[in-house]
């Protein structure tokens, strides 16, 4: 599990491919967020992400296609992802977004005792 700690949009060029790119810094598996449990070394991730273009408006936001990738930075896994999401922004730039797609990791499935 990953729990974002900040991160920055930044829009792009129009006309272009790409729409918006973020960039976020992540607390790799969280210990007791979800699973009780942690698998991985406690490290920070560094995640990547492209909002694409053409972009189609559905239910009060937008649906675009998205590519990103989480890089661990102490060799945890780390995956890359491509995705169909649907995303609602707030005059104040808050934002949520719904995706469905898919990914690939470096999954490690070692545990720490």
């Amino acid at each position: 599990m990953t729990l974002l700690l900040c991160g920055a949009a930044v829009p792009a060029l129009a006309g272009g491919v790409v729409e918006e790119l973020k960039l976020g810094i992540l607390d790799h598996d969280v210990p007791d967020l979800w699973s009780g449990f942690r698998a991985e070394p406690d490290s920070v991730d560094i995640n990547i992400e492209a909002l694409l273009s053409p972009s189609a408006p559905f239910l009060g936001g937008t649906v675009r296609p998205a590519l990103g990738g989480t890089i661990n930075t102490v060799g945890a896994t780390s995956h890359a992802y491509i995705d169909a999401r649907w995303q609602y922004e707030m005059p104040s730039g808050v934002f949520f977004g719904l995706g469905i797609g898919g990914a690939v990791g470096s999954c490690s499935w070692r545990t720490r005792i």
